[in-house]
């Protein structure tokens, strides 16, 4: 472990710029990381977790849709996580080992198997726009409670139409205890994001998702899908989506005409795959 690293802000230890915000009760520190090219052709940074470190969120981004990911993260003790040959590993778990289109990321801990290490976390990456690090550091609070911020597209249904679905919702973290505090439902009115693509690097898509807030998690409650991704129920930008930053991995898309009998949404099943989906923006596979 790096010795005083809990006094030291995150510009000191790794000069990179920041914002600061409170998400879930814990102090959230969002960064860019500066990146160096290494001899063997990998870009390469470092961040510290300091002493009071709980979790952190390592995503990579590309502007193209080309697939992205981590060559390696190194832990305090000189583990590679998502090295094959390392116990535990994240090899076939993390999309920043695996690759994804135009973002990726590392979640740690990712299972009860991982925590957060104090100390200096190196990382090896192959060509990107920029690497950053959503930090969470404090006490892990004995209840959670997670902000949610819906918004609605389209002209068929309105804001009233989703709130039992959001009720079903809200139901469903509650008997796992969590706490949802639901904003009030914000309605896009701009005809372009009625129905928009599943992929989240597609620019209608992007521009419709970047409007979510920065300190909540976002869900875009769609008329419908567009093209081939016509009749999907949902899907969630990432698992985890992105952390504290306005981008196009900042929230959900949700059909509601695939959950729609006529004129009437389904709003059970409605309010399950927004469970779904929001369990998977928050870094939880279907093993989970």
């Amino acid at each position: 472990k790096d010795e005083g690293v809990e006094n030291k802000s995150i510009e000191e230890l790794s000069g990179v710029s920041s914002a600061k915000t409170n998400l879930d009760g814990l102090n959230t520190t969002i960064s860019e990381i500066t990146q160096t090219v290494g001899s063997d052709g990998f870009l390469a940074g470092f961040f510290v977790v300091p002493e009071d470190g709980v979790s952190f969120l390592l995503s990579i981004f590309l502007g193209s849709n080309s697939s992205i990911k981590f060559y390696s993260l190194t832990d305090p003790d000189g583990t590679d996580i998502l090295s094959a040959s390392s116990t535990p590993n994240l090899y076939n778990e993390a999309s920043g080992r695996l690759g994804s289109s135009g973002y990726a990321n590392v979640l740690v801990p990712q299972s009860p198997s991982f925590s957060a290490k104090a100390g200096t976390w190196t990382f090896k990456a192959y060509t990107n726009d920029r690497v950053s690090i959503a930090l969470r550091t404090g006490s892990t609070p004995s209840a959670a409670t997670i902000v949610v911020q819906p918004y609605i597209t389209g002209t068929t249904w309105s804001a009233g139409d989703i709130s039992a679905a959001l009720s079903v919702m809200s139901g469903i973290y509650s008997a796992n205890g969590i706490t949802l505090t639901i904003n009030s439902t914000i309605t896009i009115s701009d005809t372009q994001y009625a129905a928009v693509s599943g992929t989240f690097t597609d620019s209608t898509t992007s521009a419709l998702v970047t409007q979510g807030s920065t300190a909540t998690v976002n869900l875009f409650f769609i008329e419908d899908y567009s093209g081939s991704w016509s009749g999907i129920l949902g899907n969630a930008a990432g698992i985890p989506g992105s952390m504290g930053i306005a981008n196009s991995w900042n929230g959900v898309l949700i059909s509601l005409s695939a959950h729609a009998s006529g004129a009437t949404l389904k709003s059970q099943l409605l309010g399950e795959t927004a469970a779904h989906e929001m369990g998977h923006q928050l870094g939880l596979f279907h093993t989970t």
